[in-house]
């Protein structure tokens, strides 16, 4: 019985994951789209930088002047002065101001966008740590359940004379060393449980999955190709677009500026209307203004060239720690399936063929494999979920 129990155990590890639906990681990455504080302030943050993007690109508000003046001696009369003017940009800096605002709006869109990744990767990594802990707490008590068993075993046989005191006190020095395991373990399940509470804004999530999701099938040239298109990379490539358009912008600042509007005047019985024009002459203002935006937008590619050329090294080293994991999960997984003796150690400790230590090493050694095939399991699926944040 024990040893079907271990083989199902093992059994449903492996290929359990195959009609495996994931409701409690579904209901977390709800709550943590709904509730989570950074994603609120990130979005509350975007509409805010968005408003802000469409500022600025519409002319100056127009001008109206009033005057009115009374002679001195009174013999002179009083004169009245009305002026109504609008300043204007080269017509073309409007145009490039308006595609700046869009790229600026943009740009925030894939920080925020960004942001929501980090979070939504970092639920993922806390919900693969807690199915592994689950595995972790199932196979423990599993085990400490049949440690009790032994040593109550070993208890009565202490009373008929079958065996001696060392060996019972063995029998308990194992029980009590599972349950230390299982109460650090309670200590990790509490920094797990705040660390979801702290992702969903306090709302709690119970997590009982045991089965780790299948593992999927990546290939290194389809996830260059998917990152390059990526929120990160984007980012870096609108900024490169934003600094080109600001080129523009400031180009367009130094060209002349227009000013047109109505002019009136009234003296004593004479009243004299007009229409009224201006233009700057761009000498000495923002003389350096165009160059200084170029050398932006020169660091602003190198910086962009940089980033990619870090992040493709840091994917191909990241790839190739997973696909070395992957292939130890299969091979252990293998293993573990055609070297299952706990029974047949089991009958021999009972026959009294093997020592109770004896017995307690080799079963120790073999669910220490059990352990290793969780762990390995528990790192390729964090790196796997990390890989892939770019399709969140």
């Amino acid at each position: 019985m024990k040893q079907m129990k271990i083989i199902s155990f093992i059994a449903i590890f492996m290929v359990g994951s195959c009609l495996f639906a994931q409701p409690s990681l579904d209901s977390l990455l709800y709550r943590v789209e709904n509730g989570n504080s950074t994603l609120i302030a990130a979005q509350n943050l975007l509409e805010s930088r968005k408003l802000n993007a469409r500022t600025g690109i519409t002319p100056a508000n127009p001008e109206v002047e009033f005057g009115y003046m009374w002679g001195n001696p009174i013999e002179l009369g009083t004169r009245t002065d009305f002026e109504v003017t609008q300043s204007f940009d080269f017509p073309t800096a409007y145009t490039t101001r308006s595609k700046l605002s869009k790229i600026n709006q943009k740009q925030s869109e894939l920080e925020y966008k960004a942001t929501r990744q980090e979070i939504l990767l970092k639920a993922k990594q806390v919900w693969i740590n807690r199915v592994y802990m689950n595995n972790l707490e199932s196979l423990l008590t599993e085990r400490l359940s049949y440690a009790n068993k032994v040593f109550e075993g070993f208890e009565r046989r202490l009373e008929t004379g079958e065996t001696n005191q060392l060996q019972v006190n063995q029998a308990k020095m194992k029980v009590m060393a599972l349950e230390n395991e299982i109460n650090l373990l309670q200590r990790e399940f509490s920094k797990n449980f705040a660390e979801i509470l702290n992702l969903t804004g306090d709302q709690g999530v119970h997590l009982a999955d045991t089965v780790f999701p299948a593992s999927l099938n990546i290939t290194f040239d389809s996830l260059l190709s998917d990152y390059r298109e990526g929120y990160i990379n984007q980012m870096y490539e609108t900024e490169v677009e934003k600094k080109s358009k600001e080129v523009d912008v400031v180009f367009n600042q130094k060209l002349p500026k227009l000013k047109a509007g109505y002019y009136s005047e009234s003296i004593l019985d004479t009243k004299l209307r007009g229409i009224k024009a201006g233009i700057t002459i761009p000498l000495w203002g923002d003389a350096r203004a165009v160059n200084t935006a170029k050398a932006k937008l020169a660091y602003a590619e190198s910086d962009a060239y940089r980033f990619w050329q870090l992040k493709q090294n840091e994917l191909l080293q990241l790839y190739e720690q997973w696909n070395y994991l992957k292939e130890r999960v299969t091979d252990m997984e293998e293993m573990l399936v055609v070297s299952n003796n706990e029974i047949l150690l089991r009958l021999a400790m009972e026959a009294g063929e093997i020592s109770l230590t004896q017995y307690f090493y080799e079963s120790d050694f073999y669910f220490q494999n059990i352990l290793n095939l969780f762990e390995f399991k528990k790192e390729m699926l964090l790196l796997e979920v990390d890989l892939r944040k770019v399709y969140y």
